[in-house]
């Protein structure tokens, strides 16, 4: 067995426990049938799903997140990462073994939500207990996922609240799903009618596999074992592609299609650019890695260390000129990501300055506060400085500092590219301050 599987278990799931949630689920299974006014298996279903909900779904995937965020606050993880488990093998340890016991409940929630079906015989009991795995499964992976991204940034002591607050979240955001997926309608994917609740059950099945993988590679991350961006950029172009489905649907022009699923994937990518780079952690020293490796012709090495966002951003560029050169294809339409088509770029341009300047505030002589000045400054450039401007009947200006995208996307590129430039400057500036020390000080070094 998994060590780490069956450490878990013997932390978790303790006979006290079992027998607490078991009785405290069944007492509120038999006291909904004996008042159920609707009579047998009327309110039954509906409290079993309640129930999974808060205890698979809502607890399972605090206790996901509380795997590692206790290992952080008892000092220990610096051991578990010492160890001789393999990513996959803590990952999976650590996911259903911290969950064991909210597992136990959710499946007497289910067993409970199946047998109190009139029709046994139907498909559609069984699709919903299915969407509820999933989406359990889903939540406590991204809850995982986070709390490895929690512990690549830091290593202090982390409280419980943040992890609780996002199991909630994540909790209410896949009851919503589960709530829209009901009934026996259709939905419009790529100009197909698919059945809703299959549909959402392949659909969550998916995420869910994606989120436990994501935190596969943060575990690998945290274990020093190389990865390389493949599969962050095939994440990427998934989402772009499923989010795309809803939206192409109507379009029978292909060239259209096209123009559609090239800006969204620049909104995908832009917006994945800012997830990574906020959320993970900023090595000062990946670009002097990654220029001695490229001198040297290690392919391989560059991209282990090339940092997700900066290969987002990339691909996002690539959007973005291919959504330019389609809207040089024809008239736009009326169609909101497809009207965008040469705006794209000033789009992608945004996202490069602000990434530049979170970059740059790393390299500061405060590099744990970047992403607060960060949002200082944007908040500065996106809102207060043109608004004061404009106030002041200063419109040209204005514009320079916060260029217009839709209504003349090309001089708001080249306005963007100026303030990248001074970006650039800044960023070069902070780095040398930082990495590349004064001749003054190098040891032996003579005035």
């Amino acid at each position: 067995m998994n060590p780490e599987f069956q450490r878990n278990l013997w932390l978790e799931f303790t006979m006290q426990r079992v027998l607490t949630l078991c009785g405290t689920l069944l007492a509120l299974f038999v006291l909904t049938g004996l008042f159920d006014a609707h009579g047998p298996g009327g309110m039954v279903p509906i409290a079993a799903l309640a129930a999974f909900v808060g205890v698979a779904v809502a607890w399972g995937g605090h206790l996901a997140g509380e795997s590692v965020l206790d290992e952080l606050r008892d000092r220990t993880w610096d051991q578990q990462r010492m160890s001789a488990l393999d990513p996959w093998s803590m990952t999976w340890g650590k996911l259903f073994g911290a969950t064991s016991v909210a597992w136990t409940g959710g499946a007497l929630s289910l067993a409970a939500y199946l047998g109190a079906q009139r029709e046994a015989l139907s498909l559609h009991p069984w699709l919903v207990a299915a969407a509820c795995v999933a989406g359990a499964v889903f939540v406590q992976g991204l809850s995982l996922l986070g709390a490895l991204t929690l512990a690549r940034r830091s290593k202090r002591v982390k409280t419980v609240f943040g992890s609780r607050v996002a199991a909630a979240l994540l909790a209410i955001g896949w009851a919503y799903l589960a709530g829209i997926a009901r009934g026996e309608d259709a939905l419009d994917w790529y100009g197909i009618a698919w059945p809703r609740l299959p549909f959402t059950v392949v659909a969550l099945a998916l995420f869910a596999a994606w989120a436990v993988f994501g935190a596969y590679r943060m575990m690998c991350e945290e274990l020093q074992v190389p990865t390389r961006p493949w599969v962050w950029l095939t994440f990427l172009l998934y989402v772009t592609g499923f989010i795309g489905g809803f939206l192409v649907g109507e379009l029978a022009d292909p060239l259209r299609a096209l123009r559609v699923l090239a800006a969204l994937g620049v909104v995908v990518c832009c917006g994945g650019s800012y997830l990574a780079a906020f959320a993970l952690y900023r090595d000062p020293l990946v670009f002097r890695r990654l220029v001695t490796y490229w001198r040297a012709g290690a392919g391989r090495r560059v991209a282990e260390e090339v940092p997700v966002w900066a290969v987002s951003l990339a691909l996002a560029g690539v959007f973005a000129v291919l959504s330019t050169l389609l809207a040089l294809g024809g008239p736009l339409t009326v169609t909101k990501l497809e009207s965008l088509g040469p705006a794209t770029l000033p789009v992608w341009l945004y996202a490069l300055r602000d990434l530049c300047l979170l970059v740059a505030f790393g390299y500061g002589p405060r590099p744990e506060r970047a992403e607060v000045s960060t949002l200082i400054w944007l908040a500065l450039l996106y809102w207060l400085v043109p608004g004061i401007l404009k106030m002041l009947h200063f419109t040209a200006l204005a514009a320079l500092v916060l260029p217009p995208v839709i209504e003349a996307p090309y001089r708001a590129s080249l306005a963007l590219a100026t303030q990248i430039a001074v970006c650039a400057v800044f960023l070069a500036a902070s780095y040398r301050r930082r990495i590349v020390p004064p001749a003054t000080q190098l040891p032996g070094a003579t005035l």
